[in-house]
């Protein structure tokens, strides 16, 4: 395991788990988890996923020459495809199978997250998770 590229990936995932962790305080109620169980979940989730990068990624054959427009048309292609595909689940089966309580909190904690959290958490911590 490339113990170096998991301290600089958990590092990277540091200011996500922060701002996650302070925009959480404000919407989560007294008898909910506490605030050391929320960060070590953090914290906990950033360091696995981490691992498993730093176990996977010295594994992975490097191709000498990468193609820019092959990336970028796959890339885009996939974007485009999963973006729609994750619309049309949320929008067509998510939601309709919600009660119009449930989704006011979802709508509302959406939009009162906080860009950081957002930009830092689901911008980083997430890529650490799924790539």
């Amino acid at each position: 395991m490339n113990w170096v590229y998991m301290i600089i990936v958990f590092i990277i995932c540091i200011p996500g788990i922060y701002f996650m962790y302070q925009s959480e305080k404000i919407y989560l109620k007294e008898d909910d988890i506490t605030d050391r169980q929320r960060l070590i979940i953090h914290v906990l989730t950033a360091i696995i996923f981490s691992m498993m990068g730093a176990f996977i990624v010295p594994k992975i054959e490097v191709v000498q020459q990468i193609e820019a427009m092959k990336i970028i048309k796959y890339g885009f292609g996939l974007g485009i495809i999963c973006s729609i595909g994750h619309l049309l689940f949320y929008y067509m089966y998510f939601v309709p199978n919600l009660t119009r309580e449930e989704y006011d909190k979802i709508e509302t904690y959406y939009a009162n997250a906080g860009i950081l959290s957002r930009l830092f958490y689901g911008g980083i911590i997430e890529e650490v998770i799924f790539r």
